[in-house]
């Protein structure tokens, strides 16, 4: 008897143990590989989701204390830069409340991502959103879809809308020789919504690593540096 003929009566011996170990085989393997693809793709998803709301910037200063940003237009002169990076950017980048008085009552979202900047945030490597918002004015803001269709606010252009934001001291508000006021404490400005701006790159721009769309609003740099003295 050859050792081939010896395998085979041996498997039809015992076929129904070697067809149980094969299907136990085949679904090991099929759940391993599922997983595996199944993980590739999330990691490639949230990979996506980061590159694209962090649009075409490489490299992010992030600093507690605001600097001047004509430090931006300095650090882009110094001798170099043009070597590794197309153009440095200022954006003013904090959390604020917005409020829209409607037909329907007061709406109110909180914790939204003010962003303060000017037409370069968004000509910087451009392509992202396909529509960008126009060059806003001092008396302006734009408001991503998330928050203004996707039932936040129910804002649409023209709508006026109230702007809080809250004011740092020297002296913490909590202590006993901290400001006390809300007005010392909280800025506020009305603005005219002047464009809603799709949920893609810059229009969710965040710094967060989290898979929901952030809440976005955009205002002129020189309207934060106004309202934070």
């Amino acid at each position: 008897m050859t050792f081939t003929r010896l395998v085979l009566n041996n498997l039809r011996y015992h076929r129904r143990a070697a067809i149980a170990t094969a299907l136990c085989v085949a679904v090991a393997v099929a759940v391993l590989a599922g997983a595996l693809i199944v993980g590739d793709s999330v990691r490639g998803t949230l990979r996506h989701l980061a590159l694209d709301r962090l649009g075409p910037y490489d490299e992010i200063l992030v600093t507690e204390q605001p600097f001047r940003a004509a430090l931006a237009g300095e650090l882009a002169a110094t001798p170099g830069f043009t070597e590794h990076f197309t153009a440095a950017v200022p954006v003013f980048l904090l959390r604020g409340t917005i409020e829209h008085h409607g037909t329907d009552g007061t709406r109110r979202s909180s914790g939204v991502t003010i962003i303060g900047c000017d037409a370069a945030f968004w000509s910087a490597g451009g392509g992202e959103p396909p529509v960008p918002p126009p060059q806003l004015k001092t008396d302006e803001i734009a408001l991503n879809a998330a928050l203004a269709a996707g039932g936040q606010l129910a804002a649409r252009p023209g709508d006026t809308v109230l702007l809080r934001i809250g004011r740092s001291g020297a002296i913490p508000a909590d202590s006993p020789l901290g400001q006390k006021e809300r007005s010392e404490t909280v800025a506020s400005q009305e603005l005219s919504v002047a464009a809603v701006v799709p949920n893609q790159g810059l229009g969710r721009f965040s710094l967060s690593p989290t898979q929901q769309t952030s809440l976005c609003a955009f205002v002129d740099l020189a309207t934060l540096q106004k309202m934070l003295d």
